[in-house]
């Protein structure tokens, strides 16, 4: 991992990092809670993620979209099987 991806994406590390010890399939508000960005910002980490091979995009019957991490690259960052759960905008106190 670090001869290959970090070597030539190092600014794409932090990123991937952040994964670690995570689920294997994440979506798009997972994602940008972990990495603190906007959804838009996150979208464009995770598709430069996805064109360097290590996320593989992948679209649900419903027409969500998720990420999956690749098995080569899931031993390195320890990460466990699954879908990460669904995570939605909390709701601001007093609002309905």
């Amino acid at each position: 991992m670090s001869r290959v991806l970090f070597a030539e994406y190092a600014e794409l590390r932090p990123y991937i990092e952040a994964l670690r010890e995570d689920k294997t399939e994440q979506n798009l508000d997972s994602l940008a809670l972990k990495w603190k960005l906007s959804e838009a910002e996150a979208l464009t980490v995770a598709r430069k993620l996805r064109d360097i091979g290590f996320f593989e995009e992948r679209t649900a019957s419903s027409g969500d979209i998720t990420y999956w991490v690749p098995f080569v690259y899931r031993p390195y960052l320890q990460m466990s099987q699954g879908k990460v759960d669904q995570i939605s905008s909390p709701e601001l106190p007093g609002l309905m």
